[in-house]
């Protein structure tokens, strides 16, 4: 299992160090845009473009995170209905392993991602800001318990993209299965967007029937729901082991 993970990072990390590179240039354009409207406010030009500019950025940020995800559903994809899954499938790896390793690195790379953005802006934002604006960061994390609303997004955030990342895996080894014409191979997507609203269907019965709160709002702001939190597991162990077992027993490449 871990040389394939192995194989597998040799495979993307060219991809994914491309997607980092984007992300950092877009997020140091918003610094120092910010910065020139800081230290030249009365530059109209830059006052006027500013929006646009910041816009633009963000969605080179989106869509970088996008073409990652893009990326990693076509790599698994690949596996399936292209040639390189007859080499894939010849390697002494149960469905198990095989599902396991595509996981962990995809989840790797968001992690990744995640953590360049925090060290990389945290530091260009020390250099460009100087040390204030952690004092003040600080302040408002205790001032409107952002700490809690934060670790709370951070282990839901987690959970759904494993789920979604599974539900992704499924869909695609579904419809392999099903419908082994590769043409009609996209039929996967309409099998994910269906699964993906049963599955937050339930998610949110359960957060408002099952969860000491009353809205959505209210479950982000508060203590974690430890039913959503169980349910999810639950999901996520079933979508996994369905997998696998899709994968080990009805493949016939």
């Amino acid at each position: 299992m871990f040389k394939y993970m192995k194989y597998e990072l040799k495979g993307t990390y060219k991809f994914m160090l491309a997607i980092i590179f984007a992300v950092l240039f877009a997020t140091t354009g918003i610094q120092f845009f910010i910065n020139n409207k800081i230290n030249d406010a009365r530059n109209a030009m830059i006052m006027n473009y500013l929006p646009f500019l910041m816009m633009m950025f963000m969605l080179i940020i989106f869509g970088a995170l996008i073409a990652a995800t893009i990326f990693i559903i076509n790599s698994y994809r690949k596996e399936l209905y292209e040639d390189r899954g007859y080499l894939t499938f010849t390697l002494p790896l149960t469905g198990r392993q095989f599902l396991g390793s595509k996981l962990v690195v995809a989840l790797f790379w968001y992690i990744a991602i995640a953590i360049a953005l925090v060290i990389y802006n945290g530091i260009l934002g020390t250099i460009l800001f100087g040390n204030g604006w952690i004092t003040q960061l600080f302040r408002v994390f205790n001032d409107y318990d952002f700490g809690i609303i934060a670790i709370n997004n951070s282990i839901i955030s987690i959970l759904s993209s494993i789920i979604t990342m599974l539900l992704v895996y499924f869909s695609i080894t579904l419809s392999r299965v099903s419908f082994k014409n590769t043409k009609i191979g996209g039929i996967w997507f309409i099998l994910f967007l269906l699964f993906k609203w049963v599955y937050s269907f339930l998610n949110h019965w359960i957060i408002i029937k099952l969860s000491d709160v009353d809205n959505l709002h209210s479950y982000m702001t508060s203590a974690i729901s430890v039913p959503s939190i169980i349910f999810s597991i639950i999901v996520g162990i079933g979508l996994f082991l369905g997998t696998s077992y899709l994968i080990e027993k009805k493949i016939d490449l």
